[in-house]
């Protein structure tokens, strides 16, 4: 479950950033991912289910020593996560993935959407908010302008989103 430092590259000197993803295949079988993200990317570890005692049996059988070089590690929005790192390593900075951020700052959005949509009784586009702004068509920036006018909270949380 540990691999050894040479498949690693834990001998390498410098501080570690690691991610850790759940992962389901087909809607089942949760798994967790263990990636190192610097100094290289590879992949450390499948762990063989979600639960929170793999995890922590995985951090624990750390090295000390590879453990006290993990400055930051990346997680989902999963707070029990976050709280086995803390657990075994109080000082590293606990980020959340900027992947699983962007998916909620889009499904927050899209339920204001519904719900002034359903105010107004009218349609109100979802693609022209959830995609990002470099990949609007003109069609779309015509869309935001029209929802900018027409429902200003929701374009500012749209620009929140872009931000």
């Amino acid at each position: 479950m540990v691999p050894t430092a040479d498949s690693t590259g834990w001998d390498q000197p410098g501080d570690l950033v690691l991610s850790l993803d759940e992962h389901s295949f087909r809607g089942l079988d949760l798994l967790i991912t263990v990636a190192l993200q610097a100094p290289d990317r590879r992949l450390l570890a499948l762990l063989p289910d979600d639960r929170l005692r793999s995890l922590d049996a995985w951090f624990a059988a750390l090295p000390e020593a590879v453990r006290t070089r993990i400055r930051a590690v990346t997680v989902d929005l999963k707070r029990a996560d976050a709280r086995v790192v803390r657990r075994w390593r109080p000082n590293a900075q606990v980020l959340a993935d900027p992947f699983h951020l962007i998916q909620d700052a889009h499904r927050r959005l899209d339920d204001i959407r519904r719900l002034e949509q359903a105010e107004a009784r009218t349609a109100i586009p979802r693609w022209p908010l959830v995609k990002g702004s470099e990949h609007v068509t003109s069609h779309q920036q015509a869309q935001l302008a029209e929802i900018e006018h027409r429902w200003p909270a929701l374009g500012q949380r749209s620009h929140l989103k872009e931000d």
